[in-house]
């Protein structure tokens, strides 16, 4: 054994040198050359500068512009509806004849009232409205408005004939006509009992085949009258 080292120790020194060297090397290995990430160079750098926290704020920071802009949206003004077209007088006629129809008389003076006030308004529109503005006063039993509206409508009514300055027309005519019945039941309801008999006989010269529906109104007229035989005359010419 003895012969063994003194021939091989220079080897066996050299042996336990490489292996001392070999686990030196192995230790320290990672610490010269630390393992590669499977994450890109860049978004290696990326990452390191982002801290945890600085990424949540990110996300808070970005959820509350999101937030914002959709409360701003919210607050914005509502687009305005586009105006239509605006109604030919005869459609703001009819409307507000429907209107009477139905019992709606306060919107219906309210829409001949506007019609009215128009400028450059078409004659038979005009009186039209006027007289269907007559017939809603007389609804509400608002004698004395209806008696002012027709007063107008007998001073347009040249007026709205323009350079003939006469009723020529038919429709003139039969407005004019009608004109005296409204103006009776205007009168009878404020006690004018005399006048409504002239414009109810007006009236009955215009239209004689309304004799039936006419002549009880003139003797209950003349029963306002204490006249009970003027009364009894106007019922057997019914």
């Amino acid at each position: 054994m003895r012969t063994f080292f003194r021939l091989y120790w220079p080897w066996l020194l050299v042996l336990a040198g490489g292996t001392v060297l070999m686990v030196t090397i192995a230790l320290t290995w990672p610490q010269f050359f630390p393992p590669q990430s499977a994450t890109a160079p860049g978004r290696v750098a990326e990452i390191a500068a982002q801290s945890p926290a600085a990424a949540t704020t990110g996300t808070a920071i970005s959820g509350t512009a999101q937030s914002t802009a959709i409360h701003n949206s919210a607050n914005l003004p509502a687009a305005a509806p586009t105006p239509g077209p605006t109604p030919l007088p005869a459609e703001q006629l009819a409307h507000s004849q429907e209107l009477h129809r139905l019992g709606d008389t306060v919107a219906a003076r309210s829409h001949l009232a506007a019609l009215l006030d128009e400028t450059g308004l078409e004659r038979s529109i005009r009186l039209q409205a006027r007289f269907q503005l007559v017939k809603s006063y007389l609804a509400d039993a608002e004698y004395s408005q209806a008696l002012a509206e027709l007063d107008q409508l007998n001073v347009e009514f040249p007026v709205a004939a323009g350079s003939d300055a006469a009723l020529d027309t038919s429709l003139d005519q039969d407005l004019a006509a009608k004109s005296e019945f409204l103006r009776a039941v205007a009168l009878a309801g404020l006690g004018h009992y005399g006048e409504s008999l002239a414009a109810y006989t007006r009236f009955l010269d215009a239209y004689p085949q309304l004799a039936a529906a006419i002549q009880p109104r003139i003797a209950r007229t003349h029963l306002a009258l204490g006249d009970a035989a003027g009364a009894a005359a106007a019922y057997r010419a019914a």
